[in-house]
């Protein structure tokens, strides 16, 4: 695949496994996630990845916005 495809692949693995908000994981897939989702904002898939990287309960606004738009390009989506 191409690089930005994988890049966004990667940042998905990422947001999986970030084990909290802000850590190098979160960072790295949040900067991933976002690139991803400029390119295809239609991705449900990277905006739910991106509301995972960006939950921060001191911050909780950019993850919500992010799973707002996920549900709404995906309202069946589990």
């Amino acid at each position: 695949p191409p690089d930005w495809q994988r890049d966004r692949d990667y940042g998905l693995a990422l947001a999986g496994a970030a084990d909290r908000p802000g850590s190098p994981l979160a960072r790295a897939a949040v900067d991933r996630l976002a690139a991803a989702v400029t390119r295809w904002p239609a991705d449900a898939d990277a905006w739910i990845g991106l509301a995972a990287a960006t939950a921060d309960p001191r911050n909780p606004r950019p993850a919500q916005a992010a799973a707002r738009t996920a549900v709404a390009l995906a309202p069946l989506s589990e």
